[in-house]
């Protein structure tokens, strides 16, 4: 699990640059856990934490106790989105850092480094984060067994590591709607009442979009739900591309769609529903499922105004859209 570590300098006195006062609070501190303690307490601690940053300071602290370090760090990062830092000991975790980078053999510190993940050089298959431990000079140490105790509390921490970002990727998918790619409607809900209590704090305004496809109901009697689901992939394909990076685009039932575009007042909503809805037609043609039109509607934030009203809304603007198009469509036919 751990593929490497390294020590640096030797064991010397804590160097000048540590103040009598860190010395002092040193010396106030318990002696140090037995170290199969100490990672008891980490285990029990880490297990029930509700979140990684948690679990790491846990880590940090037992790690702490277990060598009576300086500082313990320990730096973890996930490409998934869950990242945390824990520090525990005296010293600053800023100064451990700077420690740690420029150590070497002649250095009068003695730092063991721990890598976790799937490789020890950053950049190259960057490892998940690493266990940092900045041992105390003042008493002689056994460092063949302070590293050891390292490597426990290092796998620990990379446990944790992993969990988390096994429960990023679970809760990532669960907010997917499977068939169209979009936010499912409980994703899109939490990404609209986050955006309406940030307005509620700065007054920045945003829009809603609520969209429909016109006939969809008629497509699925008419050639099957193989096909309505080929047109509902398109459809949230297109808004999915279409879209800013900034907008939340979700399913929000059906064949209905809701996208949440901050800082977006009522003129540029219209000019990106047309947008949205021209990207629809466009992806369309270029499949099997060509002939797709959007009907929509929109609600632009106001003072005062909750998720529901702004629903509402959209969905009234929508169904007048709707109803103007079957006008025109039924029109032409007669014509």
């Amino acid at each position: 699990m751990v593929l490497s570590h390294r020590r640096t300098g030797t064991s010397t006195p804590i160097r000048q640059g540590v103040t009598p006062t860190v010395g002092r609070h040193l010396r106030a501190v318990a002696a140090p856990l037995d170290p199969f303690e100490a990672l008891g307490r980490a285990l029990r601690s880490a297990t029930t934490a509700p979140d990684l940053s948690s679990a790491l300071n846990a880590i940090a602290r037992c790690l702490a106790a277990a060598v009576d370090a300086r500082t313990v760090l320990v730096a973890a990062t996930d490409a998934g989105g869950a990242a945390a830092e824990a520090a525990a000991g005296p010293m600053a975790a800023t100064d451990a850092l700077h420690q740690a980078v420029h150590a070497d053999a002649s250095s009068p510190d003695d730092v063991v480094i721990r890598y976790i993940g799937v490789s020890a050089r950053f950049g190259l298959g960057a490892p998940k984060g690493a266990v940092l431990v900045v041992v105390p000079h003042e008493n002689d140490r056994d460092g063949v067994r302070i590293t050891e105790i390292v490597q426990g509390f290092a796998e620990l921490a990379e446990l944790c590591v992993v969990h988390a970002q096994r429960l990023d990727q679970v809760e990532r998918h669960s907010d997917d709607d499977e068939l169209t790619g979009c936010l499912t409607r409980r994703a899109i809900e939490r990404s609209l009442a986050a955006e309406l209590a940030r307005s509620d704090r700065s007054g920045d305004p945003f829009t809603i979009a609520f969209l429909d496809i016109d006939g969809f109901k008629r497509i699925n009697d008419d050639y099957g739900h193989v096909r309505g689901d080929a047109v509902l992939r398109a459809v949230g394909t297109a808004l999915m591309r279409s879209a800013r990076a900034t907008d939340f685009v979700g399913r929000y039932g059906g064949d209905e769609f809701l996208v949440v575009m901050p800082g977006t007042d009522a003129e540029p909503a219209a000019a990106a529903c047309a947008r949205l809805a021209a990207g629809v037609a466009a992806v369309a043609d270029a499949t099997d499922v060509s002939g797709v039109q959007l009907s929509y509607g929109t609600a632009t934030w106001a003072p005062g105004r909750s998720a529901t009203e702004l629903i509402e809304q959209a969905d009234r603007e929508m169904f007048t859209a709707k109803r103007s198009h079957e006008t025109k469509a039924a029109a032409g036919e007669q014509g």
